[in-house]
């Protein structure tokens, strides 16, 4: 049987990371699915790490106490004080106060009405990056204000107020600020003795450079440039944005006084102009903006470069976030930007690089000390759900895994009493033993993991055998066979139900030999009544329900029951008219997808894949278990993790009838048919032990079509094509088909396709029941 490429059976792969993913996709196809696989070879690499300092928390002396500042809020402008307490490492408390703005007593606050005297503050402080966020008491969630702490200086954001600048108290600039803001609205006098001279030749040139500007005869026009440092430094001796409040009058002064000429609009409006070298909002940001960017700078220097610098991050998530946070809360880069510092885009990849590297760390500590706790079977669900998250290193989960499952299987083993233990043990073993379970990494402790649950289920079976063995089912009385056979047919019912995949351990092996020779036994002592029981049913449905109250799957046709030839013989010639596929290798499925018997094949369903349904048992559990993590999110694990509960062997049908069927029925196949295709590449990548790519080697890509009958697409992407990860060893599927008793049932369909044409009765209602029968699955699987 050569290997398919395979899109849908992702859903089930054998690496739960792949089935996990694509369950959760949904089973919407598409005309063409592409896999690429990866052959990886793991490099163990070692590099120097240069030391960097720790980072230094702000403390809580540099944060207590007196705090005065101005913030600035629609162009008016508020002394603030706060008073901050540091209750633990984390907790701030604090009274905020608000003056009323600076020439406009009547603004008590940014509102315009309410006083804030006091008011009572609490809130957090991410101490690393010197980060506080309060709130007020009882008020909304959204903080009150913020703060960025740098030295004695800190970046205050308000409400709405666009800037905010604190100081530990005297706060002697953020004072002489205000008073100077105060100065600049009072209105200039212009004495005559201020009127005498010519104007200064450092305005006049200013002047000069407005008027070279492409101005009107009114002087409108774009006169920004004037404002620039480039333009003012060589002037005045200083850039614009360091004149303090009497300078800039004092520059108005003659601006006005002694720089006009009579006669000139031009010039005049252009003056007119200039003079708003006094206005307050202008100024404000200048000054106020500054002494920001200083703040900001220095507050670069103390936090987050030295956290940018860290090769393994000493924030954790939540602190990386509020890092990566702080441009959007304070407009820094812009600030930053200006003084060479950093541009935005520096910062950001930074702050996200740091962020990417603390989320990564704390997913890992929280993956460790969850594996500490968990139980054994837990542990694999804690490992699959590692698999899918791209902050798990993949080789640092097997090493939890490999570091732990010894230890729990032997917690499980001591443990274990019931039933339901013992059929999760052998559900694992049996994963274990076909390699779809465990890491490579840690396959030596599994294995010494399964050595302990195999002697546990070895005195487990024991005891749950010998109490079944000494359970009465029924006795024959009066030489009435069928009740008590019957009986034995029901009761092993029962032992499939509570006992599953524990029925082949030895002990077990033996209570059902004995169970099946009692069996064979009574049919032999009823074979005269049973015969006559099945001359005498008059429909397919009696028949059915006869050969299910007295005859297990394998009954007829085992070896050993050549004493009952004449009884498979009578149900033969009953069957004769309904059962149009013979010698196929297979006939009981394939007549009873024919004749759409559900019942019968469900029943054959369990004897097909008994030797792969425990491993595909414990991939149910953990797909269930994984799914919850989820929440509803998980809802197509759930419904993959049913599917691979209840397999069934229609499943194997379907992928070889419809990837067959346009080799073998190519006459059938019409213009409307559909075309998918799998597109396959092998590269080959080289990576370190911990995952970074070294080097990648692409493959050829290769493709493999198939045309598939339009009203047969829809099964075609729902067992072959549907959606598919990349990177399984193994599928689910292939497990199917590399089964013994599944590979009968493939044969068999190569046998029908080959003695009955395509468009036959025969092969036309054997379409029919594999499609009814797959969607009755379906939807039991997505109950």
């Amino acid at each position: 049987m050569s290997t398919l490429p395979l899109g849908r059976y992702g859903v089930l792969c054998t690496t739960l990371t792949t089935l996990v993913l694509t369950a959760a996709c949904g089973d919407a196809a598409t005309d063409v699915a592409k896999t690429t696989t990866e052959a990886t070879a793991a490099v163990t690499t070692s590099a120097p790490v240069a030391s960097q300092p720790p980072l230094e928390p702000i403390t809580t002396a540099a944060i207590e106490g007196l705090w005065r500042g101005l913030i600035s809020c629609a162009g008016r402008n508020f002394p603030v004080a706060l008073t901050l307490s540091r209750e633990n490492d984390d907790r701030l408390t604090g009274e905020w106060s608000i003056e009323p703005a600076v020439n406009h007593p009547n603004y008590v606050s940014p509102d315009g009405r309410t006083v804030v005297s006091a008011q009572p503050l609490t809130g957090t402080l991410v101490a690393p990056i010197g980060l506080g966020e309060l709130t007020s008491e009882g008020g909304s969630r959204a903080p009150a204000l913020t703060l960025l702490v740098a030295k004695n200086r800190a970046v205050v954001r308000y409400g709405r107020c666009d800037q905010g600048l604190l100081e530990r108290d005297p706060a002697d600039t953020t004072r002489r600020l205000a008073s100077e803001i105060a100065n600049l609205k009072k209105p200039l006098t212009i004495t005559r003795e201020a009127q005498q001279g010519t104007c200064p030749a450092a305005l006049d040139a200013w002047i000069q450079a407005g008027l070279a500007l492409p101005l009107d005869g009114w002087a409108r026009g774009d006169i920004s440039t004037l404002w620039s440092d480039t333009v003012t430094e060589p002037l005045f001796g200083a850039p614009l944005a360091s004149f303090d409040a009497n300078r800039r009058l004092e520059l108005r002064r003659d601006l006005q006084a002694r720089c006009k000429q009579s006669g000139d609009r031009r010039r005049n409006r252009l003056i007119a102009r200039l003079a708003r070298i006094t206005d307050v909002r202008e100024y404000r940001e200048a000054r106020l903006g500054a002494l920001e960017r200083a703040t900001v700078a220095d507050w670069y220097e103390r936090f987050a470069a030295p956290a940018f610098a860290q090769t393994i991050t000493e924030l954790n998530r939540d602190e990386a976030r509020a890092l990566r946070s702080v441009p959007r809360r304070f407009s820094i880069t812009l600030a930053l930007d200006r003084r060479g510092v950093v541009t935005a885009e520096e910062f950001d990849t930074l702050a996200s690089a740091t962020a990417d590297s603390a989320r990564r760390q704390q997913r890992a500590s929280e993956l460790a000390a969850s594996m500490r706790s968990a139980r054994f079977e837990n542990l694999f669900t804690l490992w699959a759900s590692a698999r899918i998250d791209d902050d798990i290193d993949p080789a640092f989960a097997a090493e939890l895994l490999g570091s732990r499952v010894e230890a729990a299987a032997q917690v499980l083993g001591d443990q274990a009493q019931r039933p339901a233990e013992a059929v999760a043990m052998a559900q694992w073993l049996a994963g274990h033993e076909r390699g779809t379970v465990c890491p490579t990494q840690a396959q030596n402790a599994c294995d010494r993991a399964a050595a302990i649950l195999d002697r546990t289920l070895v005195r487990l079976t024991e005891t749950f055998a010998a109490d079944e063995a000494e359970r009465p089912v029924a006795s024959v009385a009066n030489g009435a066979a069928l009740p008590v056979l019957a009986a034995l047919i029901e009761d092993e019912a029962r032992l499939e139900a509570t006992y599953g995949a524990v029925l082949g351990w030895p002990a077990f092996a033996r209570l059902m030999k004995d169970r099946t020779q009692q069996r064979h036994n009574l049919q032999r002592t009823a074979a005269t009544e049973l015969k006559a029981q099945i001359d005498a049913a008059a429909t397919t449905a009696s028949l059915r329900q006869l050969q299910a109250q007295y005859f297990a799957p394998s009954d007829l046709s085992a070896p050993t029951q050549r004493h009952l030839k004449q009884i498979r013989a009578a149900f033969d010639a009953q069957f004769a008219d309904s059962r149009p596929f013979t010698a196929s290798g297979a006939d009981d499925y394939l007549n009873a997808l024919y004749n759409e018997e559900f019942r019968q094949l469900r029943q054959l369903d369990r004897e097909f894949l008994k030797s792969v349904r425990p491993a595909l048992g414990f991939l149910a559990r953990q797909i269930t278990q994984v799914a919850e993590l989820f929440g509803e999110v998980g809802r197509p694990l759930r419904t993959a993790a049913n599917e691979l509960s209840n397999p069934t062997a229609a499943t194997a049908v379907a992928v070889q009838y419809l990837t067959q069927y346009q080799r073998r029925y190519p006459s059938c196949l019409d213009a409307d048919a559909s075309v998918v295709t799998f597109n396959e590449r092998v590269d080959t990548v080289t990576r370190t032990a911990s995952g970074i790519e070294l080097s990648r080697i692409r493959g050829v890509e290769s493709a493999t079509s198939y045309r598939v009958r339009s009203d047969l697409l829809w099964l075609f992407r729902a067992t072959v094509s549907g959606p598919q990860r990349t990177g399984a060893a193994d599928s689910s599927l292939e497990l199917l088909l590399g089964d013994t008793r599944v590979t009968e049932l493939t044969n068999a369909v190569n046998n029908i396709m080959a003695k009955h044409r395509c468009d036959s009765p025969e092969i036309r209602q054997f379409e029919r029941g594999l499609q009814a029968y797959y969607r009755e699955r379906q939807r039991g699987w997505q109950r």
